[in-house]
Order: structure tokens, then C-alpha cells, then sequence
């Protein structure tokens, strides 16, 4: 089985990111996957994030993480998010089985939130198989799906259901 915890264990959590690309400022992109697929995991996060890119460059960032079998319990999720420059950022979540809780304590489940003007941010939320997805609700809302807020950056979020359960507690919206 593999565990993930905080720095102390027990019941703290740790941050996850994959494809983040927050600070160079070089045209270089950054590709991050975690993969569980066929092993039993208990996983506590905090905030996962999945394709960031922060500065006024070029150069990208994709995410992907695949989980299968056993726990996942996130605080936070954002798959696909820019927050300056050019580059394209793109976060995957693929759930196949096992059981996955996303509790949005400091905002609903974002894919595909973009902040700048000449970008794209993609987010994709794929549940399958025996998965059993419940997301929680910040503000009445559990998932936001593309979500561009300066004029010129393009968002894409998309949820693919296949054979699963998911359960959210609030909207899923379309951002702005």
C-alpha cells in the first residue's frame, strides 16, 4: 500500500503538484505524472495542483495524475491553470476505482482557470470504471468548468462519466 501524509503524518496532509511552472522564465515546459494505477493507495492531500503556469513566458505545464484502487481525500483541487503569460497549462485527473473525496474548503473544484490574456487552460475530470467520486461544495458550487476571466484567454473543463458514481453536493458551473 502506498501511503502519502504531511511532514508529521498521521492525519496531516501534503501538497501535491504535478506540471507546475510557476516561477522560470525560460520557454522550457515541465510534464509531472503520478501514477497508482494497480496499487492500493491511501492518500491525503491538501491541495493538488495539476498544469500551473505562473510567469510572463513561454513554456507550459501538464499534470496527470491516475488512481485506481483505495483512498483518495483532497482539500483542494485545480487541474489546469494559468495565471500569466503565453504558455498553455493542462491538469488530467483519471479516477478508475476506488474511492476519491474532493472537500473544497477554500473553493470548488476548478478545470480550466485562466487569468491571462493569451493562453489556454484545460482542465479534464475523467471518472470511470468503480470509481466513487464525491465532491463537496464551497459557495454552492462544487466544480467550475472553464473559467477565462481576462479577455483573450481561452479555459477548457470538461467531466467524462463512465460506469462510476460521482456525487457533488453543489453546482457545477461554467466560469466566466
Amino acid at each position: 500500500t502506498l501511503t502519502v501524509r504531511g511532514i508529521t503524518g498521521d492525519s496531516t496532509r501534503a501538497d501535491l503538484s504535478l506540471g507546475v511552472n510557476p516561477s522560470f522564465s525560460s520557454g522550457s515546459s515541465v510534464t509531472g505524472t503520478f501514477d497508482t494505477t494497480g496499487h492500493s493507495s491511501d492518500l491525503l492531500f491538501g491541495t493538488m495542483t495539476l498544469g500551473l503556469r505562473g510567469v510572463s513566458n513561454t513554456g507550459g505545464g501538464t499534470g496527470t495524475i491516475n488512481f485506481d484502487t483505495g483512498t483518495l481525500d483532497a482539500n483542494d483541487l485545480k487541474a489546469g491553470f494559468v495565471t500569466a503569460g503565453t504558455a498553455n497549462a493542462t491538469g488530467n485527473v483519471n479516477l478508475s476505482g476506488g474511492t476519491a473525496t474532493f472537500n473544497t474548503i477554500t473553493a470548488a473544484i476548478k478545470l480550466g482557470d485562466n487569468a491571462a490574456n493569451a493562453a489556454t487552460a484545460t482542465g479534464n475530470l475523467n471518472i470511470s470504471g468503480t470509481a466513487n467520486v464525491t465532491g463537496a461544495a464551497k459557495s454552492g458550487n462544487s466544480i467550475i468548468l472553464c473559467n477565462a476571466a481576462v479577455a483573450g484567454g481561452t479555459a477548457n473543463g470538461t467531466v467524462s462519466l463512465s460506469g462510476c458514481s460521482l456525487i457533488v453536493a453543489g453546482d457545477i458551473i461554467g466560469g466566466t
